[in-house]
């Protein structure tokens, strides 16, 4: 009984000193994050503060971006797991008509050039200033 007592303290006090370790982590990419921020703007030699401060700032379509990633890449995973049973997979993806596969191709294109094109817009409208 006194074994297990232990090992329940010691398992919470491990968990504890985790958490801690994570937020003291978390806080220190604050820290640099912030620095490097005020550094970029302290920067008036370099014209490019306003695109990395975009850069830095956080990516809304970053789920969209994992979403259609595995959206292609599911059915060549599931290819080489089980050849015998992707070959149903395959077949049925032929039959999906062209302009749909058009659009979904479009659309995905769209999410992946969406974050990179507004930093080449930020850039820009910093360089007519």
């Amino acid at each position: 009984m006194l074994n297990l007592f232990s090992s329940l303290i010691t398992l919470g006090t491990n968990w504890l000193k985790g958490k801690q370790q994570l937020q003291k982590s978390k806080i220190d990419q604050e820290v640099a994050e912030s620095k490097q921020k005020t550094k970029l703007i302290s920067d008036a030699r370099t014209n490019n503060h306003s695109w990395e401060l975009a850069a830095l700032s956080a990516d809304r379509l970053a789920s969209l971006r994992q979403f259609s990633f595995w959206l292609f890449t599911a059915p060549i995973l599931y290819t080489v797991y089980d050849p015998e049973a992707a070959v149903s997979v395959w077949a049925s993806l032929s039959t999906v008509p062209d302009w749909i596969i058009g659009v979904q191709l479009t659309m995905t294109g769209f999410i992946w050039a969406a974050k990179p094109l507004t930093n080449v817009g930020a850039m820009l409208a910093g360089k007519v200033r």
